[in-house]
């Protein structure tokens, strides 16, 4: 066909342009011959007989001359309709007689021609005679002929063009449809030798279908050998519908199964309208209107169908239906071609796959992938599989899960019992097993019926010799019988996963004595070698995980007062999601079962067990750390529980009894090596807590030492600063000059910054409690500090070229009495000091947690840490390794105020191993000394007040404050003297005495003027920076104290506030 087809070429196409110019002239001429042929041909014989009727009858009037006269003649002549005209001439021409039927002008002169002349010799005369007869018929005819013959000749004329061209058109379209027939089919042979792949083979025949002449869609549906359903593969042409579209068909249903059964083309004028159809919905959805499906077949095999669809309304030529057959044909040999392919491919990828499972079976012995790829081989014999491999427990009695393929773990009953299912069916007949309808087979458990559907089981026996290892489930798409290669395959595949079984539960066997072997062998040395528990902890948990091969195993410690556990160590892959810190309160979970019974706990499904309690955090956590099968043995030394040894693995996993005996045996050995280092961890916990308590003692003597010289600093500070404040203020009353106005606000507010500076570094020396503790939320604090040094550890650390990170590890707190401030300044100079350790960058962690009577703070760097020598003399004052720029009162001013809160601080440090700074805080305020009162109220009336004070520029300062409101002062330079001039002169409202002269202290002033005087007011006014310790008899004696520097504001509500009570004093009670 394709070679007859190739000598039609396009060049055809233009012969009927070209004869259609060559007949045209030929056309004109045939019409021209015709339209005048006739009725002249016509004329010429009718004129002819015409002359020779006018002939006859001159000829007879000339014989009649000679018997009868002219006029005789003439008037019979007149009676016959035939002559219009005669005429009888002379020799000479001369007329002598005419007769005319008509006037000349009545009538065509031509018609009056003579068509016949005769000549007779009348009385010796001669005569002549013309006889005309009338032409009127023949011009009749001869009009009639013309324009017949014209319209016949049109007619001849248009027949010689047009039926030669329209045969000729009919013929191009012929060569056009064979053209295209002829491309179609040579693509359709180019497919077979240009791919091998089905569906690309099927998709490019539906497009050379979908592009032959009238035919709109096209689908293509093949055969499924094994159960004849006829399933939708290609299409081309299809619109997008909202009606249901069969895509699978059963056979003896439909025009598809119809052409199938046939084996012969099937044409449609109305598809509609036929009983046969199954999709009728979507037919009409598409628009279909006729239909035309042929056989695709290789001799007597039906592959399947090749449906031609048109939306218009046609009649299928016998061309139509032998090219589309045709297509068919050489469709059904390229899908032959591509599925042989395809099963070779297969065949070679199943054969490879073999060899490699193999090679995998004779090289490794890891169970677990040598049935994943047995799986996944089963997998790629169809694209429609679900597979798993199921071993047998004898001990146990159930079948576990091996391998899952095309299912997931969820899907499937972890730990099937003996006794039930498909899979018991197979084990027990040791033979395959086919069933076509598993969901409704009474031995298909109930639970899984709905999980496998409308599929095919096929169950194959996996046997190591005599001995039954395990069964191959697979699941087909439903009514799919496996082919004989197919279960040749399988049955290579399960010999093959019989083999590693094999020899995996041999290695399994000599590994587990080894393993075993090794970990008692490890414990040992872990008894001599290893006295840190957490190293003990650690190397206990990987030998839990490795001698019983599970996924995970943790080792608990006992707490023995509140019963709960609290995780040591964890192994194994859920180790990150348990985390170190877990805690198992009294009774919960496997550990706790097993504690509280001293005896082996185990289970195979830990989430489900009615036995094992579980708060909802911890189920959540093992949830998610996916593991349910679990083995828990007590940790025992003598008769005494110290903790618990757990291992887990997947769901449904149930440890053996000589596993349960194996890991009592480790434990055993495990609590001896743990419990020798907890023991020897409590000596050293005890060594060091004395050699802490030992630098505490020394460094609580340095700093009483460094507390004198800071106590008498301050005295002299604040004498100066007093001054200084007091004149600043005084200045600032005389109203200056804006400019001069805002120096002073920023010396008085420079000068109150000194005095705040002096106070701490008298509390510091002091060691006394903060005064004024409030809640202070911690977590925010760091947060602020955080945010507020970012400049420093992010910005700079940047422009420096290195990264520092630092976050904050919140724990929920509750807030804590403490001085915000204060607290905020430890945290500031914590994190300064880690920025400077870190040169190179690294991280800082700042980390909170609550204890019972506690709240505690961490900041941690990873930065060059500090040897011992510099960890003890950390927090002594002045002490710095930074060099001339640093004060060296960081750390120790932080130690203060800690102390002033009740709590302490710790440094843990280690060379190039970062820095730990922790300190703690008492959630209970610490006891304060009761405080002289300070008032807060604001003078009335001016008053009378002796002043007192050694300090000459300190008592004029003061004196001249007192005289802003107006108060009369009289000044003493010292106790005796101020003594003596209240014993002259009582009439004072109030006495204001410096604490610290060295004749006569404060107090002794205070005694001396409430003993003369008790309704006297006495103030007294200190530069030790802060409020003087107060002993129970001078309580009474001093009514308010006021710290140096004084400013006019305090000088001012002190002042109030005495009179107030002065006023209280004097009303009658």
């Amino acid at each position: 066909m394709a070679t007859q087809l190739r000598t039609i070429t396009p060049e055809g196409a233009a012969l009927g342009a070209r004869l259609g110019r060559r007949l045209r002239p030929l056309a004109v001429a045939t019409g021209i011959v015709i339209s005048l042929g006739l009725p002249m041909t016509y004329s010429v014989l009718e004129h002819a007989a015409l002359k020779r009727d006018a002939r006859r009858h001159a000829q007879e009037i000339v014989v009649q001359l000679r018997s009868r006269s002219l006029d005789q003649i003439l008037s019979d002549v007149a009676r016959d309709p035939a002559i219009i005209r005669v005429r009888v001439l002379d020799a000479s021409g001369t007329v002598l007689r005419v007769h005319e039927r008509f006037t000349p002008s009545s009538w065509w002169p031509e018609l009056r021609a003579p068509l016949a002349y005769a000549a007779s010799t009348y009385d010796r005369d001669i005569r002549i005679v013309e006889v005309a007869v009338s032409q009127k018929a023949l011009a009749t005819v001869s009009a009639g002929l013309f324009l017949l013959s014209t319209v016949v000749g049109g007619a001849v004329a248009l027949v010689t063009y047009f039926y030669p061209v329209r045969v000729v058109r009919g013929m191009e379209r012929r060569v056009d449809a064979l053209l295209t027939q002829q491309e179609s089919l040579l693509e359709t042979s180019r497919l077979l030798a240009s791919t091998l792949d089905l569906q690309e083979l099927l998709d490019r025949l539906s497009g050379i279908a979908r592009s032959l002449p009238g035919i709109d869609v096209v689908r293509i549906w093949l055969r499924d050998e094994a159960t004849g359903t006829l399933a939708l593969q290609s299409h081309a042409g299809v619109r997008a519908t909202d009606a249901d579209d069969t895509r699978e068909i059963r056979p003896g249903h439909g025009l598809i199964a119809s052409v199938i059964e046939t084996g012969r083309s099937l044409a449609l004028r109305n598809v509609a309208a036929d009983p046969g159809v199954v999709n009728v919905d979507w037919v009409r959805a598409q628009g279909i209107a006729s239909y035309l499906g042929v056989p695709l077949a290789t001799g007597d095999t039906p592959l399947g169908v090749l449906a031609c669809m048109s939306r218009t309304p046609r009649e299928w030529s016998r061309t139509e239906i032998a090219l589309a057959e045709t297509l068919g044909t050489l469709a059904a040999v390229a899908i032959r071609n591509a599925r042989n392919f395809g099963e070779l491919t297969r065949r070679g990828e199943r054969l490879r796959r073999v060899a490699d499972l193999s090679r995998t079976v004779s090289s490794s012995l890891d169970l677990d992938a040598v049935l994943q790829q047995v799986v996944a081989g089963v997998l790629a014999l169809r694209p429609d599989i679900g597979c798993f491999i199921r071993l047998v427990d004898a001990e146990a009695e159930v079948y576990w899960i091996g391998a899952v393929g095309g299912f997931t773990q969820a899907d499937l009953i972890p730990a099937l019992p003996f006794g039930v299912g498909l899979t018991h069916v197979v084990a027990h007949t040791r033979a395959p097993l086919l069933v076509f309808d598993p969901a409704n087979d009474p031995r298909t458990i109930p639970a899984t019926r709905a999980v496998f559907g409308a599929r095919t089981y096929y169950g194959v026996p996996i046997q190591a010799g005599d001995t039954l290892v395990g069964v191959l489930n697979i699941y087909f798409a439903a009514n799919v019988t496996p082919t004989p290669a197919e279960r040749e395959a399988i049955d290579v595949f399960a010999g093959q996963a019989a083999m590693a079984i094999r020899n995996a539960r041999l290695f399994a066997d000599s590994e587990t004595r080894r393993r075993t072997a090794e970990a008692l062998g490890e414990v040992g040395r872990a008894l001599s070698q290893a006295l840190d528990s957490r190293v003990v902890a650690g190397r206990i948990a990987d030998g839990m995980c490795s001698l019983l091969r599970a996924k995970t195993s943790a080792l608990f410690r006992l707490d023995a007062e509140t019963g709960s556990l609290h995780g040591l160590a964890l192994s194994g892959e859920a180790a990150p999601t348990l985390g170190p810190d877990t805690v198992l309160p009294r009774g919960n979970g496997v550990a706790g079962l097993a504690v509280s019974t001293r005896e082996p706990a185990v289970t195979a499904d830990l989430l489900n067990d009615p036995r094992i309690t579980l708060t909802p955090e911890l189920r959540a956590t093992v949830e998610r750390a996916g593991y349910a099968a679990v083995l828990v043995v007590p940790l025992m030394v003598g008769d005494r529980v110290i903790g618990a040894l757990g291992a887990g693995d997947r769901a449904g996993r149930l440890f053996k009894a000589d596993e349960i005996r194996l890991a009592q045996a480790f434990a055993d050995q495990a609590a001896l090596a743990l419990d020798n280092a907890q023991l020897y961890e409590n000596a050293q916990r005890a060594y060091e807590e004395l050699s802490q308590t030992q630098a505490q003692l020394l460094r609580g003597e340095t700093l009483r030492a460094m507390g004198e010289l800071a106590s008498g600093a301050a005295h002299h500070l604040n004498n100066l600063l007093a001054v200084v404040l007091g004149r600043l203020q005084l200045a600032h009353t005389k109203s200056p000059p804006p400019d001069i106005a805002r120096h002073l606000e920023l010396a008085e507010h420079a000068a109150l910054d000194g005095a705040e500076v002096v106070r701490r570094m008298r509390g510091f020396s002091r060691g006394q409690p903060s005064q004024d503790l409030a809640p202070v939320e911690l977590n925010r604090v760091a947060e602020d500090v955080l945010e507020l040094t970012r400049p420093r550890w992010q910005d700079e650390a940047q422009v420096r070229g290195v990264r520092i990170e630092a976050h904050l590890d919140a724990g929920s707190i509750p807030p804590v009495p403490g001085d915000t401030a204060a607290l905020r300044e430890v945290l500031m100079n914590l994190i300064l000091n880690a920025i400077d350790a870190m040169p190179n960058g690294g991280t800082i962690t700042v980390r909170t947690w609550a204890t019972r009577d506690a709240v505690s703070c961490e900041v941690a760097d990873t930065g060059v840490g500090m040897s011992p020598e510099i960890q003890r003399r950390a927090v002594e004052p002045f002490f710095t390794t930074k060099g001339f720029h640093a004060t060296g009162l960081g750390l120790s001013m932080n130690y203060g105020i800690i102390r002033r809160h009740g709590g302490d601080l710790v440094i843990e440090s280690a060379v190039d191993q970062g820095t730990r700074v922790r300190f703690g805080l008492p959630l209970v305020a610490p006891a304060l000394a009761s405080p002289v009162p300070v008032a807060t109220a604001t003078a009335q009336a001016p008053l009378r007040i002796l002043l007192i004070d050694d300090e000459l520029e300190v008592r004029r300062v003061v004196a001249e404050m007192l005289a802003l409101e107006a108060h009369e002062v009289v000044q003493a330079a010292s106790g005796n003297e101020g003594i003596r001039i209240l014993e002259r002169d009582p009439r004072f409202d109030l006495v204001l005495t410096d604490l610290g002269m060295p004749d006569m202290t404060g107090w002794e002033v205070a005694r001396a003027v409430k003993k003369m005087r008790p309704a006297i007011r006495v103030g007294l006014i200190t530069g030790w920076g802060g409020e003087p310790a107060i002993k129970s008899e001078d309580r009474a004696a001093a009514d308010f104290v006021l710290t140096k520097p004084i400013s006019v504001e305090r000088l001012s509500a002190a002042l109030g506030h005495a009179a107030r009570d002065a006023r209280s004093a004097a009303e009658p009670r």
